[in-house]
């Protein structure tokens, strides 16, 4: 089986030292305790941020008002609900802290002037390049079956499970925390 990259793959895609480096320069250093909102589903974001270390959750509301993990940042990624706070819509996930995570944020506007002045095709890149991400975690869903999936997981974020509960695994896999410990059972069984 080939191994994908099941989210986070947008640095494939644009070239983000400058971002990083901008960030470091002239973004506020701030600490986010376990569980702190980055951003809130319904608010519209303010921050884009470098994480220098620490992991966030992207989670969303089901109709059923249950929380869905869809995705997770990792220390060395950027944050941010980027189309919507850029165009200063209300976010449709919350970006939340899984452990206490240090990162170097940059207002709305700090960012536009990054791309006027440093950057000028920045909004388009990042743009393609979530899109890329997104279109490739769409298309794993048909391509591979729950079991690959984490497998594909465990292989490229090992640390994950000491640090996420499964249940937000399962989430982000689109499966159930039964489903999930039954493929569990069956790679220790081989």
């Amino acid at each position: 089986m080939a191994s994908a990259n099941l989210f986070n793959t947008y640095h494939n895609h644009i070239q983000l030292d400058k971002v990083r480096d901008y960030c470091l320069r002239n973004g506020e250093r701030a600490v986010y305790a376990r569980g702190e909102e980055f951003v809130t589903q319904g608010k519209i974001g303010k921050y884009l941020a470098f994480i220098e270390s620490g992991l966030f959750t992207y989670t969303t509301r089901k109709s059923s008002g249950e929380e869905a993990v869809c995705g997770f940042a990792f220390g060395g990624e950027y944050i941010t609900d980027f189309n919507n706070s850029w165009m200063r819509r209300p976010s449709q996930v919350s970006i939340i802290a899984v452990k206490e995570s240090v990162v170097y944020r940059l207002t709305n506007e700090q960012v536009k002037t990054f791309a006027d002045t440093e950057f000028p095709d920045f909004y388009l890149e990042a743009t393609n390049a979530l899109y890329q991400m997104v279109y490739g975690r769409y298309i794993d869903l048909y391509r591979f079956t729950p079991a690959e999936r984490y497998a594909m997981l465990l292989e490229n974020y090992p640390d994950l499970f000491k640090e996420v509960p499964l249940q937000n695994i399962a989430s982000f896999l689109l499966i159930s925390p039964t489903h999930l410990s039954r493929i569990r059972k069956n790679i220790v069984k081989k």
